[in-house]
């Protein structure tokens, strides 16, 4: 998520009438003020003229000043009820990685509820125990220039093993953002998908044609004949047409191969 992007948009109804509430009033206590203003003059024309009292002109400043605290708590209320309708729409404080988001679209929230977190992982720090024994030595009691010192905090070993923390700068793009699968983000179409092949197996089931022995290869019939004393070609004269005529009749057979 980019910083400022819209997160969540709550439902901006009800802050909108609050804002139209105080327009209305803001409105109203302007033909107010001017109303009163109109007297104000009326009343100073009629004191200097010596027709009324110098106590109805205070009076009526009294109003101006009352006019102009409606005017002030009007707008008060007006600039609440907009700042109510901007923080409808949630926006990403910086750059960073997503968490899951518990809610959908048109769930009703409770107020303080934790919509969801975003990780900012442009910097990581990794905590790394190194042995004392492969440290190297100090030189004039100084720490021995090593390569990860350069760019890690380190700090000379008090106990057996050496404490490190690093600082690692990680690329922007370093998490791959990946979309949901189209059947997980839609559970109820997989759901209907899912009784939908098990009614149409289960019909299948039913209705279709099942055999012990499933008609794969043709069947085939074995005829075995003697004929005592007669030769190779009486026997094939003599016994084969009747067979086959006989067996062409009541099976229908369609080919045979004899054999000697």
């Amino acid at each position: 998520m980019r910083q400022r992007q819209v997160l969540f948009q709550l439902n901006p109804a009800e802050f909108q009438v609050k804002v139209a509430e105080a327009q209305a009033s803001l409105e109203s206590a302007l033909a107010q003020q001017r109303s009163v203003a109109v007297e104000q003059e009326r009343v100073k024309l009629l004191v200097d003229k010596n027709v009324i009292t110098p106590t109805e002109l205070g009076l009526i400043r009294a109003k101006v000043a009352s006019t102009r605290a409606a005017i002030d708590q009007a707008k008060a209320a007006l600039a609440s009820a907009q700042l109510l309708l901007s923080q409808t729409s949630i926006r990403t404080p910086f750059d960073g990685v997503i968490n899951r988001i518990p809610f959908k679209r048109g769930s009703s929230i409770d107020q303080g509820a934790l919509l969801t977190t975003i990780s900012d992982l442009s910097r990581m720090y990794v905590y790394i125990n190194i042995s004392e024994k492969i440290w190297p030595s100090p030189v004039n009691g100084a720490i021995p220039s090593v390569p990860w010192c350069a760019s890690w905090t380190c700090s000379w070993p008090t106990e057996a093993t050496i404490p490190i923390k690093a600082k690692l700068k990680l690329p922007k793009p370093f998490l791959r953002v990946t979309r949901a699968p189209f059947f997980i983000k839609r559970p109820l179409l997989s759901a209907a998908i899912s009784i939908l092949i098990v009614l149409v197996g289960t019909l299948a089931l039913t209705k279709l044609f099942n055999t012990q022995f499933p008609d794969i290869v043709p069947p085939s019939v074995t005829v075995t004949t003697r004929y005592t004393g007669a030769s190779a070609d009486v026997s094939v004269k003599a016994v084969v047409p009747p067979l086959d005529w006989t067996s062409f009749r009541k099976t229908s057979l369609i080919s045979r191969t004899p054999s000697n």
